[in-house]
């Protein structure tokens, strides 16, 4: 009987002075760090009086639509449009599809949209709408932009450095920089264009190193949840690794 409360109360000590495990926070994940050093981007200070509060600004990418994945993109233009909203500016929408949404609103009545299938196809073999070669124009009660801020993206993304004062941290750094182009709608006068670049490190225990890289709430990565996921091709896959390096 001895032996088995003794064994008792040695088990319960030897779990009492395990080590515990950190539990990451999704605040301090590699997602949110990006976010905060994109919005660290000043790009409402290089409009400053170059452009007037009143003007609309409509924020678009020069990059290939297939250049960058779309969780990129949207998350450069929500923290650049959130803050240029803050300081005062008007924006208009430019995502394609909010456009697509608010177009079918019309101006008194809501519209039905659809695509029209090219004649040359072939019916048995279609597998989705087909849009009729070149480009359509297509007028809508939205306004129009006074001032386009054109932007690329040169270079986004993580690096983990050793820390030499601490062997149980490491140092994350996270790095954002664009192109911007601010430019009149009307006639397509360049008014200013530059670069600007945003940094931001910490330091992360080396234990958490991994689970911050892939820190999600939901079975969804950080991307649309609701888009289906297409094939990616070997060159596109590499770039995206240079993109977010961990």
């Amino acid at each position: 009987m001895k032996i088995i409360i003794m064994t008792t109360i040695l088990s319960l000590f030897a779990v009492g002075c395990a080590p515990k495990l950190t539990q990451p926070s999704f605040e301090n994940s590699n997602q949110r760090f990006i976010e905060k050093t994109i919005s660290k981007l000043d790009i409402g200070k290089e409009l400053e009086d170059k452009i007037n509060t009143t003007d609309r600004i409509a924020l678009l990418s020069i990059e290939s639509p297939d250049f960058l994945h779309k969780p990129i993109i949207a998350m450069i233009e929500d923290q650049v449009i959130a803050s240029l909203i803050k300081k005062g500016y008007t924006l208009v929408e430019r995502d394609a599809e909010a456009i697509q949404k608010m177009i079918r609103e019309g101006e008194e009545k809501y519209s039905l949209t659809f695509n029209t299938p090219s004649e040359n196809i072939n019916y048995d073999k279609l597998t989705g709408d087909a849009l009729d070669p070149g480009i359509n124009f297509l007028e809508t009660q939205l306004i129009s932009a006074d001032i386009a801020i054109f932007y690329r993206i040169l270079e986004i993304g993580i690096i983990y450095m050793e820390n030499p004062d601490d062997k149980e941290y490491e140092k994350r750094e996270a790095l954002i920089s664009l192109h911007i182009r601010i430019q009149n709608v009307q006639n397509g006068e360049i008014i200013h264009a530059t670069n600007l670049t945003s940094k931001s490190s910490d330091l992360v225990e080396k234990e958490l190193v991994d689970r911050l890289a892939s820190f999600h709430y939901t079975f969804f990565p950080y991307e649309y949840p609701i888009q289906e996921k297409e094939k990616e091709d070997p060159v596109q896959e590499k770039k995206m690794k240079t993109f977010f390096r961990n």
